[in-house]
């Protein structure tokens, strides 16, 4: 979800999930929905990328920290005596984005409060300079998992969706850019400033997990995590029925614009607000109204 790259179109792409063998579990007698509990685990069926993954995800809820699994064992998370708040498992996020080699995502559902993670792949971004980042369960999966069909998943009238922009990943990336094409984007110490915003792709999702669940009653917010902060993110409803119109990220010019914006925003060193400035006079340079990207900031800590 990271990058400037071209993941959210991606994953329109894979819409095409496949199902869960639904005939032969009927006959067994075990399966209540779209997707079945065996062994303590439901069973996904997606097709990514051309490939069939076979997914499980638990139905016994955990109480430990939120931690990245690059496993298809999919796990899910409640709170504890000692984890019992948002905040909590928001701090453990912001852990991650300071300590983790690669991305994850999460949703958290409401009103049962649970966290179920949905992060499914790790792929590198649309284009040769995106990073790696996370890609989502597809959206069926995703929808037939929070049906309210499903034995022991209650249908949610919220999803906070989240995930994080790992520091050490994007140092990584960078390097990986080799040390000519960096100087040119202003050096890796700067450049990596880039994971402290959405990155265009991040919204680009996130119209289109609103549009899925929408018709279901549920609600869908979008957040990520950094080194020093909780962002939400949404954008204006001309610019998700631009989205939904089915462009891709790098065919449509105001994310371009928010790239270059994010990638000033690292090379001069600049804070949120002047970067939200900025964004927004490019914005209506180009012949837009400049409230195309709504991004709200909880600090915390301080960026390194």
């Amino acid at each position: 979800m990271s990058g400037a790259g071209d993941p959210g179109s991606n994953r329109r792409g894979f819409l095409v999930t496949v199902g869960v063998g639904l005939a032969g579990s009927a006959l067994s007698g075990c399966c209540r929905g779209p997707i079945c509990l065996r062994d303590g685990r439901y069973e996904l069926r997606a097709r990514l990328r051309g490939q069939v993954y076979q997914f499980h995800v638990d139905a016994k809820l955990r109480t430990g920290p939120l931690t990245l699994n690059q496993t298809t064992f999919l796990r899910r998370y409640k709170g504890s005596a000692t984890v019992d708040t948002v905040a909590a498992r928001e701090a453990q996020l912001i852990s991650l984005a300071w300590t983790a080699a690669h991305e994850d995502a999460f949703f958290l559902t409401l009103p049962d409060g649970v966290w179920t993670e949905v992060g499914a792949l790790t792929e590198r971004g649309g284009n040769p300079d995106g990073v790696h980042g996370v890609r989502l369960l597809p959206m069926r999966s995703l929808v037939d998992l929070f049906s309210g069909r499903v034995e022991k998943i209650p249908a949610p009238r919220t999803i906070v969706s989240y995930h994080y922009h790992p520091r050490k990943l994007a140092v990584r990336a960078l390097r990986d850019l080799g040390p000519e094409r960096l100087k040119r984007f202003g050096g890796s110490d700067r450049m990596v400033r880039m994971i402290h915003l959405p990155s265009a792709s991040d919204f680009h999702l996130h119209v289109w997990l609103q549009n899925t669940f929408a018709p279901r009653g549920v609600g869908v917010i979008s957040k990520v995590a950094v080194p020093d902060a909780i962002i939400g993110y949404r954008v204006s409803a001309t610019l998700a029925r631009r989205v939904l119109a089915g462009q891709r990220v790098s065919k449509m010019p105001e994310m371009l614009v928010y790239e270059r914006a994010r990638i000033t925003f690292a090379r001069h060193q600049w804070s949120r607000r002047q970067f939200l400035h900025h964004l927004t006079a490019e914005l209506k340079k180009a012949g837009f109204g400049g409230d195309e990207f709504r991004i709200q900031v909880d600090r915390r800590g301080s960026v390194g």
